[in-house]
């Protein structure tokens, strides 16, 4: 359980940036993967199509199992993407959640404290540095 004395809290609108963030960076991947799928499909294609090389079979059922390792990965990316994508909208509409940071986390609590493991998720260090830093001084004139 995360307590308000244990964690800073965060604001809504910086658990939103921070989501849509992490919801850019899952999809990238989606895309790198989604790009190597095609690359090893093709081959997998070029493959079957010669099959004078005694050991075609062979080189195309791994060519599958790459094919489909590459589409688990990039339908787990985009999964995850869209979960993030959504828990920001969540984060920026619904007032009544407390968001904290605990170490590489940012978890989500409810009006009585409670966690809500459904909404936590997982920051890079790059996140944590401008969640954490201190904001910049503006000289003020009177």
């Amino acid at each position: 359980m995360v307590r308000a004395m244990d964690s800073p809290s965060l604001p809504p609108e910086s658990v939103a940036q921070c989501s849509t963030a992490m919801a850019s960076r899952h999809k990238s991947v989606a895309t790198v993967m989604f790009w190597l799928d095609g690359l090893f499909v093709a081959a997998a294609i070029a493959m079957l199509v010669d099959r004078k090389r005694p050991d075609w079979a062979s080189l195309a059922g791994g060519m599958a199992f790459w094919v489909g390792l590459f589409s688990i990965l990039a339908i787990w990316s985009v999964l995850k993407a869209r979960k993030a994508t959504a828990r920001g909208k969540r984060a920026a509409s619904d007032t009544s959640l407390r968001w904290y940071l605990n170490g590489k986390m940012i978890v989500a609590a409810s009006d009585t404290g409670a966690p809500l493991p459904d909404l936590s998720f997982k920051i890079t260090s790059r996140l944590i540095t401008v969640l954490t830093a201190v904001p910049r001084a503006h000289v003020v004139s009177r």
